[in-house]
């Protein structure tokens, strides 16, 4: 359900705009570092709520030179983590690599 959020927005009290949230990701995902500078990079995984109860983020990396561990478990109240990852000598750093985390 969406919510509805009244926001004054024109300079005149009288006046309200409508406007339209929508549910923000689960999850967020950003480097640590943008450029990785050789072999070990890492990642910060972000929850939108801390969660009741240990909460599992499994990872994946699209490009098989990247080693990521798959699961990192979050525990209760815990918001952020950083998470490390290995790039092998294999990787053609003339690819785009696609880190993904999904909640179970």
């Amino acid at each position: 359900m969406d919510a509805l959020i009244f926001v004054e927005l024109d300079g005149y009290s009288s006046a309200y705009n409508v406007l339209r949230s929508v549910p923000g990701p689960d999850i967020q995902i950003r480097m640590k570092t943008d450029p990785v500078i050789g072999a070990t990079g890492g990642v910060v995984i972000s929850l939108a709520l801390a969660a009741n109860s240990p909460t599992t983020i499994t990872l994946s990396a699209s490009d098989p030179a990247i080693v990521i561990s798959a699961d990192h478990c979050y525990p209760a109240g815990e918001l952020t983590q950083e998470v490390d990852f290995q790039v092998n000598n294999t990787f053609n750093a003339s690819h785009v690599v696609l880190d993904s985390g999904a909640a179970q």
